[in-house]
């Protein structure tokens, strides 16, 4: 129920301003206030998508963040890793098992 408000909340603002509610969160100063608000945002607008993104960039950055990888992938595997393993398919042309091997070794294989 509160997701279905906030996505008329967002929905309303873009009716009334003109513009995405990133815009503006996009003027905020940059800093943790900023990356909460841009997630909640992302995350209301389609969540598969989001985590599928988390996934990816947990796998990215400089080394492969193994905690943030497999908090992501045990949260949601009940949930709805299904969705989210097809949004990945569709961002990244590439499974997220096959991203995973491509950059993971050892324990995460």
């Amino acid at each position: 129920r509160r997701t279905i408000q906030l996505k008329v909340v967002l929905s309303q603002y873009k009716t009334e301003t003109g513009k995405h509610i990133t815009q503006e969160i996009d003027s905020l100063p940059t800093g943790p206030t900023q990356t909460f608000l841009k997630a909640i945002v992302a995350n209301l607008e389609n969540q598969s998508k989001y985590f599928a993104q988390e996934i990816q960039s947990s796998l990215r950055q400089w080394g492969t963040d193994h905690n943030k990888l497999i908090r992501l992938v045990v949260s949601r595997s009940e949930v709805d890793m299904e969705n989210i393993k097809e949004e990945f398919k569709i961002l990244y042309d590439k499974t997220v098992s096959e991203f995973i091997q491509s950059h993971c070794s050892g324990d995460c294989e």
